[in-house]
Formats: C-alpha cells, sequence, structure tokens
C-alpha cells in the first residue's frame, strides 16, 4: 500500500511529504522540502544515509538541487546497490 506522510527529510532535515511506494517499489519519493524533490532507495533512506555527517548531507542536498536544476528527475542510489557511492542519475537505476 502506498503512503504519504509529514517528516524531516534525511538529507536537508526539513519539513517533507515522503511516499513510500513499496510494495509496488522500493523507492522513496521526497518533496517540499529544499532539496526541490527527488526519489530514493528505501535501504539507503533508512541506513547509510543516516550514518552520513551533516556537512555530506548538505553536499549532498546541493547535488541533488543541480541535477533538479537541469529540469530532470533526481534518483538518488549507490553505484553497487549497497553501501557504495552514493550516485544521482535523471533517470531510475536498475540494481
Amino acid at each position: 500500500m502506498v503512503t504519504a506522510a509529514t517528516e524531516t527529510c534525511a538529507v536537508c532535515a526539513s519539513p517533507a511529504t515522503i511516499t513510500d511506494w513499496r510494495p509496488l517499489e522500493d523507492w522513496l519519493s521526497v518533496e517540499g522540502c529544499p532539496c526541490n524533490g527527488f526519489f530514493i532507495r528505501k535501504w539507503l533512506w533508512a541506513g547509510q544515509l543516516r550514518r552520513m555527517l551533516r556537512p555530506d548531507r548538505a553536499a549532498l542536498s546541493a547535488r541533488i538541487r543541480a541535477q533538479r536544476a537541469n529540469g530532470g528527475e533526481a534518483w538518488v542510489s549507490t553505484e553497487d546497490g549497497k553501501d557504495g557511492r552514493i550516485v544521482i542519475s535523471g533517470q531510475r537505476r536498475k540494481l
């Protein structure tokens, strides 16, 4: 069942609407915060992202905003689908 709730964005720490697309997809959509909207893997949101230091999360937020400024979507995942380097792409990554 797809659910949406107002929570705190794990990237910028501002209020945001978080939509959980499971069981359809393992992605969350984040809207209404200064990051300007993005999709992120559920496991990344709950794990690695929460362990990042504030300066690293601020840099990630800037990268998301830059991706969105180009008019595209921002899909946040990792290179390897695990605890690898966080990447942002304009389309959903299949891992």
